[in-house]
């Protein structure tokens, strides 16, 4: 289970098929991360909402 560090929530697992890497997402804050088991790294991506 992967949490979000930006507010503690569970992440939904986004990841295509033939992706070597896991892909999530938070339904709340909509931060995004990837994840690279094979080399131990996380990018982490956070895009707030257009304001109107």
């Amino acid at each position: 289970m992967i949490k979000c560090p930006f507010c503690n929530q569970i992440m939904e697992d986004e990841t295509p098929e033939d992706s070597f890497t896991d892909l999530f997402r938070c339904g709340a804050c909509q931060a995004q991360q990837a994840v690279y088991w094979e080399y131990g790294e996380r990018l982490l991506t956070f895009e707030p909402e257009p304001e109107e």
